[in-house]
């Protein structure tokens, strides 16, 4: 806890029997593990690495996952119903091929929903099993002998991940536990302009590595959720890395996560951007990065470590032992995209990458993972409220 938050805490907050006992009952496991959403459950590092090592079905994979289509109104499918393959690519060029039954629209003749099937879908859990992440890097529209050529003026693909312990956006910070809620159906591309002929085996270009088209659709659903209209270039380099992997579930020792078989939680994902960024504070660098307390130590070595201070309601500087260091208004930061942020209510609790910082409604959103990497508000005031604190590690 932030000590000299006490005081102020006890006076705006009267903490109810059930409140203190679920407080209690969760600060009093092991502090050296690390926390994941999981439902209604926390996992902790060791639980998490022997069921991933298992490709257990605990790991997060999506629950849904569709492709929308909007055809050019000349030609037309004749057929009302169709199958085709969305064609996934790992850093080896293996391919994984998840079939979806495409039908029309009932209302519009040009607009075709795919939805996974059960063979797909078996097909897709296993890119989130260990040292598949990088079959989400490519991604293809593949035709398998279809007689029908798709002239397509617009595509999204949409992954629905139900099992990461979120709310949808009409739900509030109802669980102080989760930090808020954040956002199930994950927009993983929205591209224009692709044919895929029939009557053979043909595939069109969704997406690749690293190209405009993998972050053109995250950015868009990132903007819709905040309502913002951010370009790309408003990003840090760090920031632009985790929301080119929006959607994205595994992790993989070689490339994704660190170098070692325990790269599952948030603090081993978040320090892959700073690592991969080569972002390094005198000695210290985010190579093997296995805690929250690695994270924040090193920035508080660094003189880069704010709380978010409750009756100042802003991130104010914080000295190794957490206590506020003077003179506040010479000691205030305002968090940017790519920064640090840490969850600290019972010592060391989870790992995020800051999106944007709203002081006006002591709103912060997000970024997490790594099954998914996904997008979250939280409230700091609210949270504050019931006890759960929080820190910027400040980066550039």
């Amino acid at each position: 806890m932030f000590k000299k938050l006490k005081l102020i805490k006890k006076i705006l907050l009267s903490i109810s029997i059930i409140s203190t006992l679920f407080f209690i009952v969760s600060c009093s496991l092991d502090p050296g593990s690390e926390l994941k959403s999981s439902g209604s459950d926390m996992v902790n590092t060791t639980s998490e690495h022997q069921a991933a090592t298992k490709a257990s079905p605990t790991f997060q994979y999506p629950s849904g996952f569709t492709v929308n289509l909007w055809l050019k109104s000349n030609p037309s499918p004749n057929a009302n119903s169709f199958y085709r393959y969305i064609r996934f690519k790992n850093k080896n060029n293996a391919l994984k091929d998840v079939q979806l039954l495409f039908t029309r629209n009932p209302n519009n003749s040009l607009i075709f929903t795919g939805q996974i099937t059960s063979s797909g879908m078996s097909v897709l859990k296993t890119m989130t099993y260990f040292g598949n992440r990088s079959f989400w890097d490519n991604m293809y529209l593949l035709n398998k002998g279809g007689a029908e050529k798709l002239s397509i003026d617009k595509l999204n693909v949409i992954a629905v991940y139900n099992n990461v312990g979120v709310w949808n956006s009409e739900d509030t910070d109802t669980d102080p536990r989760l930090a808020s809620w954040n956002f199930k159906q994950m927009q993983l591309a929205n591209v224009s302009n692709l044919t895929l002929s029939g009557g053979g085996t043909y595939s069109a270009t969704i997406y690749t590595l690293n190209s405009t088209n993998e972050y053109s659709g995250r950015l868009q659903y990132i903007n819709s959720l905040m309502n913002t209209s951010y370009s790309f270039s408003s990003f840090t380099p760090v920031a632009k890395s985790m929301i080119r992997d929006i959607g994205k579930s595994g992790s993989d020792p070689d490339y994704k996560y660190g170098q070692d078989t325990i790269g599952y939680m948030c603090s081993e994902t978040i320090s892959f951007y700073y690592k991969d960024a080569n972002i390094t504070y005198g000695n210290d660098t985010f190579n093997n990065i296995v805690a929250v307390s690695q994270m924040a130590d090193i920035f508080r070595r660094a003189n880069r470590f704010y709380g978010f201070h409750l009756g100042l309601r802003r991130f104010q500087k914080m000295d190794a032992s957490n206590n506020w260091i003077l003179p506040y208004d010479s000691n205030t930061y305002t968090p940017r995209n790519g920064d640090y942020l840490a969850r600290l209510t019972c010592g060391n609790e989870h790992s995020m990458m800051v999106v944007k910082w709203d002081e006006a409604s002591d709103e912060i959103w997000v970024l997490e993972g790594c099954h998914p990497v996904g997008i979250r508000r939280i409230n700091l005031y609210t949270q504050e409220l019931n006890e759960q604190d929080y820190a910027v590690g400040r980066v550039y």
